[in-house]
This record gives C-alpha cells, structure tokens and sequence, in this order.
C-alpha cells in the first residue's frame, strides 16, 4: 500500500499543468493507470523497482530484453500490459541511455518521453519511480526535480489555435513513488521544486499558446531555475515545444512532441 504524500506538499497544479503528489510505497501496488520504471542501455538483467516489476510481471521485462525489444537507450520508452498482475494496467520503461554519460539532463528526458507515451495512450493516473536516485548515483531530491520536471513539461496541453485542443488525451495526475522512507523528505524537498519551476514557465507557456511569443532558434538549458532566462517555443507545423535558455554554455533545448 501507498502512503499519501505528507501535509508539507499537498497536491499541487495549474490550471493548464497536470496535478502531482508524492507517495511512500511500493511500485508494484500502486492504484493508477500506468506506472513508470526505467532501465540503463545494456543491462540485461533489471535490479531495484524495475527488477520488482518484472518480477511481478513473470520476467516480462526481461523477456524483451532478451528479445532485443528493450534496450535502454534514452528516450525510448517500451510498454507492457499487466495483464492484472498489479494494479496498474500499463508498465512503461523508460530508457536512461548508458550509465557513463547519465545526468539530470537524461532523467529529464526520459521522465518526458515516457509521460508522452502515457498521455497518448490515455492515462489520466500516472505514477512513476524517481529516475536515477538508486544505482544512478544521483541526488535523491535532485532527481525528483528532474523527474517531475520532465513529466510536468510532457503534460503540458497547449489550446488557443489547436482545434483539437478540447478532446486531446490528458493526464490528470503524476505521483512520484518513494519505497524508501529515510529518502522521502527529499523527494518531497524536489518536487516542491520541480512545482516552482513549473509555476515559472506557466506565464511564457500561455504566452506562446495565445501567439505572443515567436521564436526561431533556441539554445541552452532545459528548464533553467531563473524564471526570466526560460525560453519557451512552439513550432505550429510540427507540434513540438522547446524550452531553453539563450546561452549556448548551458545544455542543450529539450524538444518534445505535444
């Protein structure tokens, strides 16, 4: 069973993001849709959360890494069915890339992927382990940052021009899920911050849904924490958002397909 998230980080959301919590508990019993784990490039034989979920699942995961239809590399994102064996009817993983070049960076990318992937499938609850904070090596509260920082972006449903806007598939609410007791308080502490960030990029994001911002070349960082070094854009022809920074010393603009 999961334990709800504490009084000290209540359900947060805006009105065009997706709400997010953060719970104690096990993966493998969490009540939603769809849940997310994750795998390094390379690793044949799946340990922590993702090893749990195979296990429930009778080595599923393991068969399509076997099969060469799971390979971990970042940003793809492989699906299976549960087939009632957890709660959760979809098992998404995502991929982390190779562990010798992992960074915030690739958490980010691989938290939104695979909520692009749940968001089109039709999730509305979607849960996911915090990517990295295990055999990753990296910041618990860190990585939660970078976790629901990415998912929050992902779920992000543009209307304005969009015709479609109205009845395209929406998530109604990401959870964070940490097993480990002694790690939840900084779990906590990340997705507060990853909620701030969010707040911050609201204003340039309805921004550019209403039309007011047009920009042709980004560089930078993905989700940087100053609010007025956040660029944000939105190409009409092909549907895809960038969030970046103006200076090119920061990482590269994540683009992700709306």
């Amino acid at each position: 069973m999961t334990k709800p998230h504490s009084a000290s980080t209540p359900l947060t959301g805006l009105d065009s993001l997706v709400s997010s919590s953060v719970s104690e508990g096990d993966i493998t019993q969490v009540a939603a849709d769809t849940i997310i784990v994750n795998l390094f490039e390379g690793v044949t034989h799946p340990g922590g959360a993702t090893g749990a979920v195979d296990a429930a699942l009778n080595g599923a995961i393991s068969e399509l890494i076997a099969a060469g239809e799971l390979t971990g590399k970042l940003g793809a994102v492989a699906q299976l069915h549960s087939q009632g064996r957890i709660p959760a009817r979809l098992v998404l993983v995502a991929g982390l890339g190779p562990s010798s070049s992992f960074s915030l960076e690739a958490v980010r990318r691989a938290s939104a992927a695979a909520t692009v992937r749940a968001r089109a499938l039709g999730s509305k609850k979607l849960a996911t382990i915090t990517h990295g904070s295990g055999i990753g090596g990296l910041d618990a509260s860190q990585a939660a940052q970078a976790t629901l920082e990415g998912a929050l972006l992902a779920s992000y449903r543009f209307g304005g021009w969009r015709r479609e806007a109205a009845t395209a598939p929406t998530l109604e609410l990401i959870t964070l899920v940490e097993r480990d007791p002694a790690l939840l308080s900084q779990v906590e502490e990340g997705a507060l911050a990853a909620h701030a960030v969010a707040l911050a990029l609201e204003q340039p994001l309805q921004r550019v849904a209403h039309g007011l911002v047009i920009i042709h070349d980004v560089n930078g960082a993905f989700f940087w924490n100053q609010a007025h070094d956040v660029i944000v854009c939105e190409s009409r022809e092909t549907g895809v958002v960038g969030i970046g920074s103006q200076n090119v010393k920061r990482q590269p603009v994540t683009i992700l397909s709306l």
